[in-house]
């Protein structure tokens, strides 16, 4: 593979030429777009890739709303390659400081606990003094520990006792935490209790729980629910988006409809994760279906985030789409990240569209 880099980055340089226009006004990009290509480092395990992209997004966009989320896969990529608990533990807890509002708040304390009690064993007990105040969360995975062996166990009684004990705790984060808990359970009972809680519950972070868990639910067929949520504008934007993000269960064909008519809505957060969710869809079929948004699609965030599916879905047809948008596209600033998404494809077919780009340039 190390050839096809090597030809691919020599041309991309050389075919950067082709965009000719100025693009010394261009927009430092979307942070939330940003995000998604640091979250895609995070499941390719590319932990140092992670690392500098999230890097770039707290850099480039101090202000966003992905900040915090950026600050804690960037410490969470840096606890996979085994740096320093001190270090790690440090990284955690100025996430903790400096977004004390964040949705990852629960997770960065967990790790700080872990963390601590590592460096406790090595002699270090000032970081177990610095998270003595979460306790409680040691005592929740122990509470958890016991209803999730009762979900195994899986009969009536062990599942009216998973469900009492949701029903009498108040703690928002530790009732979101006993629905997961929920999610191996082969209970009627305690479906039905999931719908309940995803129609009613009060807690948007217990309705994302419940949503999650019916989702990934091997005796439930989740998609038309999840489909209901994310056509109604009156759900909160961010339980439609954890609703999308969890459609990849549907069959292709008509889950490939389905999405195309959500990136071509009103709704840009709902657009952007739609054409994510289509690369994710393995089958080449996929490959016309963002043609067709690029070409109705006005928007420059939409469009990028077309050219970074048809990378991901390394078709042959796909680089013949991004070769054509390379080509045509008015935009320059789309033009070179079309040239761009073909280096980074590193197939063979988008190798000889980054040789005709160049041969074309020479004539």
């Amino acid at each position: 593979m190390r050839s096809l880099q090597s030809i691919s980055g020599y041309l991309l340089a050389a075919c950067l030429l082709l965009c000719g226009a100025d693009l010394a006004g261009a927009s430092d990009g979307d942070a939330a777009h940003a995000y998604r290509r640091g979250y895609n480092l995070i499941l390719d395990e590319n932990w140092q890739g992670a690392i500098a992209a999230f890097d770039d997004l707290i850099k480039r966009h101090p202000a966003s709303d992905w900040v915090d989320d950026a600050a804690f896969w960037r410490c969470y990529a840096r606890q996979q390659l085994d740096e320093p608990a001190a270090e790690l533990f440090d990284c955690y807890e100025r996430l903790l400081e400096r977004y004390p509002d964040s949705e990852w708040q629960d997770d960065a304390r967990r790790a700080m606990v872990r963390l601590a009690q590592k460096l406790d064993r090595e002699g270090r007990p000032v970081y177990r003094e610095k998270v003595r105040d979460f306790g409680q969360d040691e005592d929740a995975d122990r509470l958890l520990a016991i209803l999730v062996a009762l979900g195994e166990i899986g009969d009536e009684r062990s599942v009216r006792v998973i469900l009492d004990r949701l029903e009498g705790t108040e703690d928002e984060q530790l009732r979101a935490r006993i629905v997961e808990a929920l999610e191996d359970v082969e209970s009627d009972l305690a479906l039905e209790k999931l719908q309940t809680l995803l129609r009613d519950d009060p807690s948007e972070l217990v309705r994302r729980a419940a949503l999650e868990t019916l989702a990934d639910h091997d005796d439930f067929d989740s998609a038309p629910l999840l489909r209901g949520i994310i056509n109604d504008p009156d759900q909160p934007l961010n339980l439609r988006l954890e609703a999308l993000d969890n459609l990849g269960n549907d069959e292709p064909p008509g889950l490939l409809h389905f999405l195309k008519e959500i990136a071509v809505g009103e709704n840009d957060d709902l657009a952007l994760e739609a054409i994510d969710e289509i690369g994710n869809v393995e089958i080449e079929e996929a490959v016309q279906v963002l043609v067709e948004i690029m070409a109705k699609s006005p928007s420059y965030e939409r469009r990028i985030e077309v050219l970074d599916s048809l990378e991901d879905l390394e078709y042959d047809s796909a680089a013949q789409a991004i070769l054509e948008v390379a080509r045509n596209d008015p935009d320059p600033r789309i033009r070179r990240e079309a040239t761009e998404s073909l280096g980074d494809m590193e197939t063979e077919r988008a190798r000889d569209a980054l040789i005709e780009l160049l041969q074309e340039m020479d004539n």
